[in-house]
């Protein structure tokens, strides 16, 4: 008897936790929606740690997560057929931790953005409007890798804010900047790199283009024209 009581505990187990993770997935799915449909997906925090997983790890924690590589949408599975009863308990348990994440919906991601953005502001003195800072940071998430990025942390990107005019450029020149950090092996490289182009930058804007070109060649960073030819326009012909 006691043996057909705990068969009949764990089918129990398995239709509660089953029920339990479908209501998880779809309030995550519907949230992960609405942040698609507000064009804010690459602006959350808790959004592109699952897609980071469905597009890294689809062997581990990926499976519990599916990747549309056409939409470039992520979504959470709410399929436990295979799972043992701990791992339905364990799979439960991520799916609360997602849904206690504040930006996981538009409303935590808005504020998530602002705070950030004040913090920009009156700490790094970025002088830019809230969309040239979501730009800016969309475009590093988009261009720089995922385990890049936990080596870079976010402080590379508030340098970059505080030490140059990266919210001037234009769409282009900001990712070839971000996919130049992006070679990095570590943050001091990485700063190298932004203080490269910034010193790129304000030779050609405090010389004669001429001039600006041959202080360019010499100090070795002509390739820069070719990473960001809206920047160096107007000594490209010099070069």
């Amino acid at each position: 008897m006691a043996r057909r009581s705990s068969k009949f505990g764990e089918a129990e187990q398995r239709e509660l936790y089953s029920g339990l993770i479908k209501n998880q997935a779809k309030r995550i799915n519907d949230r992960y929606r609405a942040l698609e449909k507000a064009g804010l997906e690459d602006a959350s925090q808790s959004y592109k740690t699952v897609e980071h997983y469905a597009v890294s790890d689809p062997k581990g924690k990926g499976k519990m997560y599916n990747m549309d590589y056409a939409t470039g949408h992520v979504r959470v599975s709410a399929d436990t057929r295979k799972m043992t009863v701990k791992e339905m308990k364990e799979y439960s348990e991520t799916l609360g931790q997602i849904l206690k994440h504040k930006t996981s919906t538009v409303s935590g991601t808005k504020k998530a953005m602002e705070k950030a953005y004040q913090t920009a502001k009156e700490d790094y003195n970025f002088q830019g409007t809230q969309e040239d800072y979501t730009k800016i940071w969309n475009t590093y998430k988009n261009n720089v890798e995922p385990d890049k990025r936990q080596k870079l942390d976010s402080e590379i990107v508030m340098t970059i804010m505080e030490y140059s005019d990266i919210y001037k450029m234009g769409q282009e020149d900001i990712d070839a900047a971000m996919q130049y950090i992006n070679r990095a092996e570590d943050k001091d490289e990485a700063l190298f790199h932004i203080s490269q182009i910034q010193d790129a930058i304000e030779i050609m804007e405090n010389n004669p283009p001429e001039e600006a070109a041959e202080m360019i060649r010499n100090a070795g960073y002509q390739g820069f024209a070719g990473m960001f030819p809206h920047i160096f326009e107007s000594i490209m012909e010099y070069l």
